[in-house]
């Protein structure tokens, strides 16, 4: 149930809380696994330009440089 916690606060513009409803539909924690919703609350997440967002896109772009262009 800490889903529908998340969700409200998620629905609340709280970037952080919609990077966590994607970590949890991703990974099926307490939820039943979700790709669908995972990336609609990833992008909610994006939208409201959490840091933690940022900064995960931030090394995931700098390790795809360093892999493919090394």
């Amino acid at each position: 149930m800490i889903e529908r916690l998340y969700e409200k606060v998620c629905a609340l513009d709280y970037g952080r809380d919609c990077y966590n409803l994607r970590f949890m539909y991703s990974k099926g924690e307490g939820v039943r696994q979700s790709t669908q919703k995972a990336l609609e609350y990833f992008g909610e997440a994006c939208d409201l330009e959490s840091q933690l967002v940022v900064k995960i896109m931030q090394n995931l772009n700098y390790l795809n440089e360093y892999c493919f262009n090394n």
